[in-house]
């Protein structure tokens, strides 16, 4: 069940993930432009889609994008998009908020055998008590391995406190020798990154970096949404029909409690009650 599905995702603050789901009758798109990714309508996030269509093919900063926001406003699932449009080439997912639930740390030496998928263990006389000290030789490591891999990594909820101070300087010495163009096949997304720090002497400066703020949408999101569904799928909606479809969307919607998850159930349950309409129309001819 749809929904059942929806609710775990919401309460487990996306960790419970749902499975891939299409619209029927719409035909395919690039996967930047889908209107449903893991089974859940997204309406909005067009900086973040631009940025997908490019990633790709980027060098230097521009292989680094930042998604940061609001608590609860689509960074998580944000993540989901980016996944779904990498490519077929081998690509690391680590979530930092796995290791917060389980009241463990991810520290330095963990991190880099993650970021190289693990297939190999850091050996060099690790000493956990000097974690600090370890990161250049951490970060040459993790360079050799990926120096010659086509490889997207995608780091989620970079600010919970699980991640040690030590790791989050090994990703941005790793940002700054992507952007060096040290790594020109590594694409690396970082979800709550905290990139007020500037750099030193040699390191990278954020804010040549690729960046998308999440937020929820809004009336005129799921208008555009709509009217766009319309179009792909060659139905006959009048104007009226579509604003109307839209207007329902967010009726009576903040009557529901966003700390439960209810909220986000009814909106996703509300936009898919839109596509249906919107997909029962009749379709036009070519």
């Amino acid at each position: 069940d749809h929904q059942l599905r929806l609710t775990i995702y919401v309460l487990s603050g996306g960790e419970i993930g749902l499975q891939k789901g299409t619209l029927e009758g719409i035909p395919p798109v690039a996967p930047h432009q889908n209107w449903i990714v893991s089974d859940y309508p997204f309406v909005n996030r067009k900086a973040l889609r631009d940025h997908l269509a490019e990633l790709a093919e980027s060098s230097g900063p521009k292989c680094i994008m930042v998604i940061n926001g609001e608590g609860r406003c689509g960074k998580t699932f944000g993540s989901r998009m980016v996944l779904a449009c990498t490519p077929h080439e081998r690509s690391v997912e680590i979530d930092v908020g796995e290791y917060q639930l389980s009241s463990t740390s991810l520290d330095a030496k963990k991190l880099a055998e993650m970021l190289v998928a693990g297939d190999k263990q850091f050996s060099d006389g690790y000493d956990p008590t000097k974690e600090a000290e370890s990161v250049p030789d951490l970060l040459h490591w993790v360079v050799e391995q990926l120096k010659t891999q086509q490889v997207w990594i995608l780091v989620d909820h970079c600010n919970r406190g699980a991640i040690t101070e030590p790791a989050i300087l090994l990703l941005r010495r790793l940002a700054a020798r992507i952007d060096k163009g040290s790594l020109p096949g590594v694409r690396l997304v970082l979800v709550d990154f905290d990139e007020s720090q500037q750099g030193s002497v040699g390191e990278l400066f954020w804010g040549a970096v690729r960046r998308d703020r999440a937020k929820l949408p809004d009336a005129d999101d799921v208008g555009r949404w709509c009217n766009s569904l319309a179009v792909a799928g060659r139905r006959a909606c009048t104007p009226d029909q579509l604003a109307d479809w839209s207007a329902e969307v967010f009726s009576g919607l903040d009557d529901f409690d966003r700390d439960s998850g209810e909220w986000y159930v009814q909106l996703s349950r509300r936009l898919r009650g839109a596509a249906e309409k919107i997909l029962e129309c009749q379709e036009q001819p070519e």
